[in-house]
């Protein structure tokens, strides 16, 4: 008989849905060996039995001639106890026996044979189930295994994610101790430069570059008053709000045309040229004429003595024309060291 004894495996942790069919059909090839194994047992005693009774049965077959030939010789000249024997024969039934010897002597050994078949079948079932039983436990330990990889993982997956997580808690620390220290370092350096006169605080809140006051401007070497680089931030704020085309130096690009139009002067009006002869002079801080005024003013900015209504329309009616304030050809012309040309 193949010896196996079945293996008890135990699953620590929770059992997944594919160790579960595992461990099921674990259990049933357990079974399913329990009972080829009380089968073998059952044939294994029956075979035994069957032996004895042939055996038993050989043996009575194999003495039966011996006692004839005996009680043959003992009356073989003496008619009294032949017919002694004779009747003996008859009545004990001797011949009658050795046919049910002989009947047994037959039948037990198909019993045996029988017993015998049924003993190989049981055992090769055995053997059988004895190998499904081995393979299903290895594949149980594979689950067991892959199980157990897999929480390994996720555990793995969980400390990662856990590390992650603190060094994104301390990257995010840092940030805000970053722009904690960014913003006060702007708010320095915005105080610094609205105390400058380079960032300026416009009546609506905004804070606007504009030009520092004091800045000497390229053609005439004029310093640039605190006025005129209020105004040019003022009007700067409301131009910005309307779409104006930013461009880093705008503020210098005004200053550069207020310098060659009026000196910086808001009541500055030309009477000579060929539009005061029309009638309409030009005036003002960028010298516009009153219908070019008139058309590129914004509502709420429309008297011409207003100085920062005087920079929107002029602005406007330039960027309108050449493209930008860089563009305009006094302001190109200045900034290439040339003769500064009206616009």
């Amino acid at each position: 008989m193949p010896t196996f004894e079945p293996s008890l495996l135990v699953i620590t942790d929770a059992d997944s849905a594919p160790t579960m069919i595992v461990r099921s059909r674990l259990r049933t090839a357990e079974a399913a060996f329990e009972r080829s194994r009380t089968g073998y047992l059952t044939a294994k005693a029956r075979a035994a039995r069957t032996e004895g009774a042939l055996r038993a049965a050989q043996d009575r077959v194999a003495s039966l001639p011996q006692q004839a030939l005996d009680a043959v010789q003992q009356t073989g000249s003496d008619p009294k106890r032949r017919e002694a024997w004779t009747k003996q024969v008859s009545e004990v039934g001797v011949l009658g026996a050795l046919a049910g010897a002989l009947d047994d002597a037959i039948d037990a050994p198909l019993a045996a044979d029988s017993a015998l078949t049924a003993h190989q079948g049981a055992a090769t079932a055995l053997a059988a189930a004895a190998r499904m039983h081995g393979g299903n436990v290895l594949a149980l330990q594979k689950a067991i295994t892959t199980v157990r990889a897999s929480m390994t993982y996720d555990r793995d997956v969980s400390a990662a994610l856990a590390a992650w997580r603190a060094r994104q808690q301390l990257d995010e620390q840092r940030l805000l101790s970053a722009v904690a220290s960014a913003r006060a370092t702007s708010q320095l350096a915005l105080a610094a430069e609205l105390e400058s006169g380079l960032r300026v605080a416009t009546s609506d809140g905004q804070v606007v570059t504009s030009i520092k006051p004091g800045t000497t401007l390229p053609g005439t070497g004029r310093p640039v008053s605190k006025e005129v680089s209020t105004w040019i931030a003022e009007a700067l704020a409301v131009l910005y709000k309307t779409g104006f085309p930013r461009g880093s130096d705008d503020a210098l690009h005004l200053a550069i045309i207020i310098d060659h139009e009026s000196a910086g002067r808001p009541t500055a009006i030309n009477l000579t040229d060929s539009n005061a002869l029309k009638g309409d002079p030009s005036f003002g801080l960028m010298q516009t004429i009153g219908a070019t005024f008139r058309a590129w003013a914004l509502p709420g900015y429309q008297l011409k003595g207003d100085p920062v209504a005087q920079i929107i329309a002029g602005a406007r009616y330039g960027v309108n024309r050449y493209g930008s304030l860089a563009q305009i050809p006094g302001v190109a012309a200045v900034l290439a060291g040339q003769p500064y040309r009206p616009y």
